[in-house]
Formats: structure tokens, sequence, C-alpha cells
């Protein structure tokens, strides 16, 4: 029961930092990061968006493409849509399968993230430091219920 994610991280194979790098665009549909996709520009920012989309999918236990289903709304258009309703619900987000077992406070913060972290441009999305400040801030209202 410990959830492994892979492939962040590939700037640090070509020791680059926040340079970009032009290639042909490669990757998974769903998670490819907008800019990537039209200006074929990668950076950390990229991998930033591609964790936004994974934990959107953590949160509502949904595919980041479903091709199963017709006009269905997509994750970040229905995470967008529950954080500006006031007040927030996160069960309108949350996967059915949590049976509303989670901290109410903890969800927030992590589906705000996750919708700053999937900005459809890089200069609108966090740095990692402030993805781990907000996740540990989650991670201590979730254990503080526990």
């Amino acid at each position: 029961m410990e959830a492994k994610l892979a492939d962040f991280g590939l700037l640090r194979m070509f020791n680059i930092q926040e340079t970009n790098v032009f290639t042909d665009v490669k990757g998974t549909l769903g998670y490819l990061d907008p800019e990537y996709v039209s200006k074929g520009r990668l950076t950390c920012s990229s991998d930033i968006y591609s964790f936004g989309i994974v934990l959107l999918q953590l949160l509502s236990g949904r595919r980041a493409i479903d091709l199963d289903q017709s006009h269905q709304e997509s994750l970040i258009k229905k995470a967008k849509k529950v954080i500006r309703a006031n007040p927030i619900d996160p069960s309108k987000y949350a996967d059915p399968r949590l049976n509303g077992e989670y901290s109410r406070e903890a969800f927030i913060i992590l589906l705000k993230l996750a919708v700053v972290c999937t900005a459809s441009s890089y200069q609108g999305r966090p740095r990692v430091s402030d993805v781990y400040e907000e996740i540990e801030k989650a991670l201590k209202l979730f254990t503080s219920i526990a």
C-alpha cells in the first residue's frame, strides 16, 4: 500500500535546472503540459502539471482521459468548478470509494493545489518547494484527525 510515481524528473537526466529543452513532443495523453504540446517547450513546470493531473486522479478516482464516456467533464474543469463554489463541497469531487472518510480541510488543500499545478501556463504553476509545503500542510491536518 505504498504509492510510487515514476517519470517525474526528465530534466534531471539532462542536468538542466529551468532551461528549456526542445524535442519532439512525446508522452502520455492526458498528462502532457499544454505548453509542451503546443510549443515543444519542456520545463520543470511540465512535471508539475503532470503531477497535478495525477493528484486530481487520486482525489477523484477518475482517469485523466476516459474514452468510454462521451461528453465527460474534464478532471481540471470539474475541480475548478468545485473550488469556485461557496462553500467548497469536497464530496462533489471526491472518489466515491472513500465513503466520505477523509479530512475535508486536507482534501480542499490538495484539490486547490492540483488545480494550481494544472494551470495552462507554466507561470501560474507553483514551484516544487511550494507543492511540498502544501502536501505537508494537508498531511498534518489529516494525521491530526486520524
